[in-house]
């Protein structure tokens, strides 16, 4: 399972994220090498979270991504909406899905280690 709180953004060269406001179209935020970039995640959007990591894994060529997204519970802000990695794990059993799709954040992708 990807180190999808502070460890797993530490080792990437960060303390933790800070959300603010809200974008205007999905984005997703990736992280390489003590860089974040926010990228276009419309693509993504209704998409559930397994088919979200294939197409991710896909597009970057690389199965040792990490990567902490939201699916259309969350989309649609169902208030018990997680945030999933790695086929079935979750985080958020307080609707933490929502925070992010509230700020149209699709997901977290991180760099293989």
């Amino acid at each position: 399972m990807p180190e999808l709180g502070s460890r797993g953004v530490e080792e990437r060269g960060y303390d933790g994220i800070i959300l603010k406001g809200k974008s205007a179209k999905p984005v997703y935020i990736y992280i390489k090498d003590g860089k974040a970039e926010i990228k276009d995640a419309g693509h993504l959007w209704g998409k559930d979270t397994y088919k979200t990591q294939e197409e991710i894994k896909k597009e970057y060529g690389d199965n040792r991504v990490q990567i902490a997204c939201i699916g259309p519970a969350s989309e649609n802000l169902v208030l018990y909406g997680n945030i999933m990695s790695e086929y079935g794990h979750c985080l958020g059993r307080a609707g933490l899905g929502c925070v992010m799709a509230q700020r149209r954040l699709r997901r977290l992708r991180y760099a293989a280690r």
